[in-house]
């Protein structure tokens, strides 16, 4: 095995240091060696015990793996300096001299001669009426200040309270009918419905199966097409799965061949996802008769898949 399929097993980027890739390599080991030890089956123990021998290989092949190469830097370039123009400095300008201020000339007025002032003529008092007598007039009494009264505060009319968006109701359903396993339910909807182990931000839905090691990432997709009755399809590529395939493959109704396509599912159909069976249920009954009537069901043939 080389360091490129190595790498992808583990599922650590290219660059990964030894000491990366040797801390991973152990902690894969005890977690097959577990899942080995711990299978329902003898078909699955033996599906962890290939991984546990695969995980040994691969610490024996990566003494002699080359050197990681190097992380690549992006060198930032570096601005020119940039060069001012020479400018002559400019000449002072000469400050202007003040001017003398002229002093001020005061002219001599002559005084005038004053002349004698004539004595006033005596002037007769004019006889004067008689005041007449004070009359009492009653203070008006002041008239009172207008009193404000509040106004009553009206009350303000509670905001309706906006309703949340219900929630599209499931158009079909994946039902888990898988040996030693209860029976999971996962709605679907309609457009694009993710398969993996690991939701990726930005697909949505996603059926998340997280207690199958087998199970990529991304590992396939179920389309719903139409607007009632719905078309159901089942992929597995890299054009639909937003990155690349499945590592181990997806499977229909126990068929050994791996789907390369987008293929047509209908109700009661059986897909298999590492070595997780789904059931494809319509929406037309209820959720508890569909998990009796999937209960009463014999399994569908179990593909042994090749993790080696």
């Amino acid at each position: 095995m080389d360091r490129k399929e190595a790498l992808e097993f583990l599922e650590l980027p290219e660059f990964a240091t030894p000491d990366e890739i040797k801390e991973r390599l152990e902690s894969r080991l005890a977690y097959f060696e577990n899942l080995s030890e711990k299978a329902p089956s003898d078909f699955v123990r033996r599906i962890h015990a290939r991984n546990v021998v695969k995980v040994k290989d691969i610490m024996r092949y990566s003494k002699s793996w080359p050197a990681a190469p190097a992380i690549p830097s992006v060198a930032t370039p570096s601005q020119p300096e940039l060069i001012q123009p020479f400018q002559p400095e400019p000449e002072p300008t000469p400050e202007p001299e003040p001017e003398p201020t002229p002093e001020p000339q005061f002219e001599q007025k002559s005084e005038p001669q004053s002349e004698p002032t004539p004595e006033p003529e005596p002037q007769l008092e004019p006889e004067r009426a008689p005041e007449p007598a004070p009359v009492d007039i009653p203070e008006q009494p002041a008239s009172p200040e207008p009193v404000h009264m509040p106004e009553p505060e009206s009350e303000a009319e509670p905001e309706p309270e906006s309703e949340a968006e219900p929630e599209p109701a499931p158009i079909a359903w994946l039902i888990r009918h898988t040996e030693n396993q209860s029976s999971t339910t996962f709605p679907l909807f309609p457009g694009k419905n993710y398969l993996g182990r690991k939701a990726k931000p930005g697909l949505s839905p996603f059926v998340t199966v997280e207690e199958d090691p087998y199970i990529s990432k991304v590992h396939a997709v179920i389309l719903a097409e139409g607007e009632g009755p719905y078309s159901f399809y089942l992929a597995d590529n890299s054009s639909l799965n937003g990155d690349k395939a499945s590592t181990n493959g997806t499977y229909l109704n126990g068929n050994d061949a791996r789907i390369s396509s987008k293929v047509r599912i209908r109700a009661n159909d059986t897909l298999q996802i590492g070595i997780t069976k789904l059931l494809l249920k319509y929406n037309d009954t209820s959720l508890d008769d569909m998990l009796k009537e999937v209960a009463g069901k014999d399994y569908m043939h179990t593909v042994i898949i090749d993790v080696l």
